[in-house]
């Protein structure tokens, strides 16, 4: 059950630049902390294990946290503080469960009681440089509460006083990062400080900073860019271009690496090359890194048919698409589908296409990969009609990523689809008799996607005829947000007319268009002509 809330927490896994314009005004940006809707982040190593008291602790908190009781959670860790130092590992979950509730102040004061002095402070000082820059981006104004954005227009500041409030918090948590790398000479440690000292607008600091990290990677294609477009900041194209290059042999197909490189051209004047450099950066900046395409004329400007949102030609291009029985041509339906521009009947039929062509493969990235809820839902519907091999794990595995899902992405269907009996171990957790730790998690979007998600569970449960499913909708029949679906289900597993009498009289009461076509679904008269009737009416 971990899973449902708790999110593996990574500190400082690698360098993420932002390009937001020219030379001159170029910015980087440093990675916040993931703020998602289904829990907070906490760290999965502990560092207690000496101590059974702390450990015991955190252990309560961590499974208030995934029944859904934050707050409850928050007091634990709070009397343990009061009480006792902690440990590192208890005060990382502390704060990291104050940052989900929308209290960073909270958080980072909770950080700083904890430090010692000693190399043992690094995890609390990468995480409270991580709390700084949130509080940095978002300014005074924005609250990341339960997973939700809150605006406060009392807090709202000035464009001077945002600068301001930016680079203080900007500072500490370069201050944060320096300490740390004091205790821990990492280089992902000195890059996060290079990107803070970017993002200051300190460009000598961060020059010497990459100088030094190039001398121990001489290679590593992030280090060479940052170093040459700092280079061009400060003036110095043709220096900088000479860096670039070497970053270009190791990463030819990267948007920021071209991107780079075509600002360099332009401030140097040789505007045919920036022309080039800034079309492979916008083609590679279209692709997700799953789709092998290099650049070519042609191929940019399918990519940008299918990236400007223009419905003629992308209808003429799919139409071509169709036709075409080349690797190619499914990667480009791929795209598609992927940069969800074209959502309705333009993308259903690409996927189609992909279907009818048994594309599984690519069916399959689009549904790990999707960034939509649409896309994700129609390549699980396919993959659970053509059910390769994999499908079902990877249908499994997504789960129960329902329960944050803004819409239902439609998986425990999928998984009833597929018929595999080994689904029904997975469904049985995301229906979850235990409905008593849900009652408020603190965010309406977040139960609403619970609910959803786990009606659909009982529904999908209704499909395996097993014992363990039997019981488990059994046991929800008191539950009066899941006792429709459970009859439903119960009754085509066992044909017991109760629950369909049962059923039958709430449909008349009420709007539920998902029970009548699920009843519309099933093999049976009496079921059908129940569904008829509300129909009819």
């Amino acid at each position: 059950m971990r899973c449902l809330f708790v999110l593996a927490f990574v500190l400082m896994t690698q360098l993420v630049i932002v390009c937001t314009g020219g030379l001159a005004k170029a910015r980087v940006e440093a990675p916040l902390p993931p703020v998602e809707a289904e829990g907070p982040n906490i760290p999965s190593d502990n560092d207690t294990v000496g101590n059974e008291e702390i450990a015991a602790t955190v252990e309560k908190a961590t499974s208030l946290v995934e029944g859904g009781e934050v707050k409850s959670a928050i007091s634990v860790l709070t009397d343990l503080h009061a009480r006792s130092r902690g440990s590192a590992y208890s005060r990382i979950v502390h704060a990291s469960l104050l940052a989900y509730s929308g209290d960073v102040q909270g958080a980072i004061a909770v950080l700083n009681a904890g430090l010692s002095g000693t190399v043992e402070d690094v995890d609390m000082l990468s995480h409270l440089a991580n709390l700084h820059r949130q509080l940095a981006e978002d300014g005074p104004a924005k609250s990341r509460s339960y997973g939700a954005v809150v605006i406060k227009p009392d807090a709202m500041l000035s464009e001077e006083e945002m600068v301001v409030f930016r680079r203080e918090h900007l500072s500490e948590a370069r201050k944060a990062l320096e300490q740390a790398f004091q205790y821990a000479p990492d280089p992902e440690l000195q890059g996060q400080i290079g990107l803070l000292s970017m993002d200051l607008e300190e460009f000598d600091r961060a020059l010497e900073i990459w100088r030094q990290m190039l001398q121990a990677d001489e290679e590593n294609p992030l280090i060479l860019i940052k170093l040459a477009e700092t280079l061009g900041i400060l003036g110095r194209a043709e220096e900088a271009i000479s860096y670039a290059e070497k970053a270009l042999k190791s990463k030819p197909r990267s948007a920021l690496v071209n991107g780079v490189m075509a600002e360099l051209q332009k401030e140097k004047g040789s505007s045919e090359l920036s022309m080039m450099y800034e079309k492979k950066a916008s083609f590679y900046s279209s692709l997700p890194e799953f789709l092998d395409i290099e650049f070519s004329e042609e191929d940019f400007e399918i990519a940008e048919i299918i990236t400007t949102g223009e419905p003629a030609s992308a209808k003429l291009l799919v139409d071509k698409l169709e036709v075409d029985d080349g690797e190619l041509a499914l990667q480009w339906l791929t795209l598609l589908c992927f940069t969800h521009l074209y959502h309705g009947d333009l993308e259903e039929r690409a996927l189609q296409i992909l279907e009818d062509k048994h594309a599984a493969e690519w069916l399959k990235l689009l549904f790990t990969q999707g960034e939509s809820t649409c896309t994700v839902r129609s390549s699980g519907s396919a993959l659970s009609r053509l059910k390769p091999e994999g499908a079902f794990e990877l249908l499994a595995e997504k789960l129960p990523a329902e329960r944050s899902a803004n819409f239902s992405m439609g998986i425990a269907g999928h998984l009833a689809a597929i018929g595999d009996v080994r689904a029904v171990p997975h469904l049985v957790r995301a229906l979850d008799v235990r409905t008593s730790k849900y009652a408020s998690s603190g965010n309406m979007s977040t139960d609403i996607s619970i609910r959803i998600s786990r009606q659909d569970a009982a529904l999908a449960l209704g499909y395996f005829d097993t014992p363990e499913s039997r019981s488990t909708l059994e046991a929800c029949l008191s539950d009066p947000e899941m006792r429709l679906y459970c009859r439903a289900a119960l009754y085509r597993i066992t044909r017991n007319e109760t629950h369909l009498d049962r059923l039958g009289t709430h449909l008349e009461s009420e709007q539920n268009r998902e029970l009548v076509g699920y009843l519309l679904r099933m093999d049976d008269e009496k079921a059908n002509k129940i569904a008829k009737k509300y129909q009819s009416d």
